[in-house]
């Protein structure tokens, strides 16, 4: 699938994410985006597969070779907000990385991505939740550097996000947040709302690896009740490169 069919995708389901008159998400305890948010406890877990490419490009663009590693990544968190709007949380959790060449060949050592590795991390944060707007940043510790392309890798010590919008339209970017890390891209960009009753929907879209190229995809929750939800996600790149997802929410308190 190639960018440019991947990119009238997301385009084509932006109207869908983020439709002016969406019905609010029934399950909130409030419908109108500029209600105070009360104190609420939410943990999370999520896991996600997929597999990403590391290509070798001449200097004109075209593909000499290319490594393809499988992914297998899962991730908990917990947060709490406190009436004043102030989070604070924690995330941690472990990404597989897996190009087939058994454990004789050492990740990384032959080609990157060449092996097999686990990277485990830990991510505890503090935030502001606003009804109509949210900051976050926090502190990164993993074993490994994460993989951005062919020829780069980072091991940053902070994560952000910052959100624009209330509970029925609102965009979010984000820098290594992803639930679990490696699922969606290290920088990602995101926006959504209720798209129907009982449901959020997102369209996303990841940048900085370990994709080759951009990552695009859809992302959302189905609240069962007011205090449960199922997560889904799944994201396309080119060259076969995928991501799917799912996860569980349960949240205490609240709007």
């Amino acid at each position: 699938m190639n960018g440019r069919l991947l990119l009238s995708l997301f385009i084509a389901v932006l109207p869908i994410s983020v439709e002016m008159g969406a019905t609010p998400d029934t399950t909130s305890r409030t419908g109108a985006d500029e209600a105070p948010l009360g104190a609420e406890t939410t943990f999370r877990a999520a896991g996600s597969v997929g597999e990403f490419a590391i290509i070798q490009r001449e200097c004109n663009g075209k593909v000499i070779d290319q490594t393809r590693s499988l992914l297998r990544s899962g991730a908990l968190e917990v947060q709490h907000r406190f009436e004043s709007g102030i989070v604070i949380g924690a995330r941690g959790g472990q990404v597989v990385e897996d190009a087939g060449a058994g454990p004789a060949v050492p990740f990384g050592t032959v080609t990157l991505g060449m092996g097999k590795r686990t990277n485990a991390y830990a991510n505890p944060y503090v935030g502001f939740d606003g009804a109509s707007a949210g900051v976050g940043v926090g502190w990164l510790r993993a074993d490994h550097r994460f993989i951005v392309d062919e020829n780069e890798t980072i091991e940053p010590d902070v994560t952000a996000h910052l959100r624009l919008g209330g509970m029925r339209e609102q965009f979010v970017l984000r820098f290594m947040e992803g639930m679990p890390l490696e699922s969606e891209g290290a920088l990602t960009a995101e926006v959504g709302g209720p798209s129907w009753p009982r449901t959020n929907m997102a369209a996303f879209i990841g940048f900085m690896g370990p994709f080759d190229g951009a990552l695009l995809g859809l992302k959302g929750d189905v609240w069962l009740t007011p205090e449960a939800a199922l997560s889904i996600k799944l994201g396309l790149s080119g060259h076969g490169q995928y991501s799917a997802g799912a996860g569980a929410i349960v949240r205490f308190g609240g709007r």
